[in-house]
């Protein structure tokens, strides 16, 4: 999945754009405090589906951990190797 904030937006609709859906989720705030080996992050930039969606996005530094918010979510094609990285006070796997 691709999480991605572009602009400052109050919060984002579900659209269908060559032929892919996205979704409009929102994360609510201090998602950080979720237990880390349940809510995992995989990868940097594109996330395995596996990823905590609300994790991901602090990660990708679309979504501040304090306030929440919503994000745009898209389905991208399943990758065989996903980059770790440290990020945001979060540490993705590969």
């Amino acid at each position: 999945m691709d999480v991605t904030r572009q602009g400052r937006k109050d919060f984002f609709i579900k659209s269908n754009k060559n032929g892919v859906q996205s979704l409009g989720l929102y994360c609510p705030r201090n998602c950080l405090e979720e237990n880390p080996h349940i809510s995992r992050v995989i990868g940097t930039r594109i996330y395995s589906d596996k990823s905590s969606i609300c994790r991901a996005a602090v990660h990708a530094g679309v979504l501040r951990n304090d306030l929440g918010g919503y994000i745009d979510v898209m389905p991208v094609d399943k990758r065989k190797n996903y980059i770790a990285s440290h990020q945001n006070g979060i540490s993705s796997e590969r």
